[in-house]
C-alpha cells in the first residue's frame, strides 16, 4: 500500500482502463494532447475569453471543455463496448461471457450518461454567469441613457431661458472610475510654492 501523495497518486493510475470515473482529469495513453487542446480552444473562443475575465468563469470554462472530452471518451467506451457485444453475439460465446459484455455495455451508457450531465450542468452555469453580466450591463447602460436624458433635458430648458448650464458633464458608467480619479488628482493640492 502506498503511503507518500506522490506513491498514491501512481498508484491511483495502475488499473486506469477508461478513465471515466478518475477525480482528476488527464490525458490517457493514446489520446492525443494536441486534440483536447484545439477541443479547449474552441470552447474559450465560443464564449470570448480574456484575460481579465472572471477567474470562477474561466475555471468553469475549463471545466466545461475536459467535460466536453470525457464525453466524446464516454461515447468512444459505449461504442466499444457493443461492438464486443455485438461480435460476442455473434461468435455465439457463452451466456456467462455475454451478461458480463452486457454489464460493461451498461456501466459505460451509465458513465456516459452521467458526463453528459455533468457537461449540462457546466454549460447552465455559464450562462447563469453570463445572463447576470448581461442585464447588469443593460441596466448600467439604461441607467446611464435616464440620466443623460434628464441632463439633456434640463440643459435644453436652460438654454431655452437663458440660463447658463449648471449641471456638469456625467461620464459614461465604463469611464466612472477614470473621471474619478480624474476628479480627484486635480483637486490634489500641489507641493510647489506659488510665485
Amino acid at each position: 500500500m502506498p503511503k507518500t501523495p506522490d506513491g498514491k497518486l501512481r498508484s491511483s493510475q495502475n488499473s486506469t482502463e477508461h478513465g471515466l470515473r478518475s477525480e482528476h482529469f488527464r490525458i490517457l495513453p493514446g489520446e492525443s494532447r494536441e486534440e483536447f487542446e484545439a477541443v479547449r480552444k474552441a470552447w474559450f473562443d465560443h464564449y470570448d475569453y480574456e484575460t481579465d475575465a472572471d477567474p470562477a468563469l474561466v475555471l468553469l470554462i475549463e471545466k466545461l471543455a475536459q467535460d466536453d472530452w470525457l464525453t466524446r471518451r464516454g461515447m468512444q467506451a459505449v461504442c466499444n463496448a457493443q461492438q464486443r457485444f455485438a461480435e460476442a453475439e455473434l461468435a455465439n460465446q457463452s451466456e456467462e461471457v455475454l451478461d458480463k459484455l452486457e454489464r460493461r455495455l451498461l456501466l459505460m451508457t451509465r458513465y456516459k450518461t452521467s458526463l453528459e450531465n455533468s457537461k449540462t450542468r457546466t454549460l447552465c452555469e455559464i450562462e447563469a454567469i453570463l445572463g447576470r453580466r448581461k442585464r447588469e450591463e443593460l441596466q448600467e447602460r439604461m441607467t446611464y441613457m435616464r440620466e443623460n436624458a434628464l441632463v439633456l433635458s434640463i440643459q435644453k430648458v436652460q438654454a431655452t431661458l437663458g440660463i447658463p448650464h449648471s449641471i456638469p458633464w456625467s461620464p459614461a458608467p465604463s469611464q466612472h472610475r477614470a473621471f474619478e480619479q480624474q476628479q480627484r488628482n486635480s483637486s490634489k493640492p500641489t507641493t510647489e510654492s506659488e510665485p
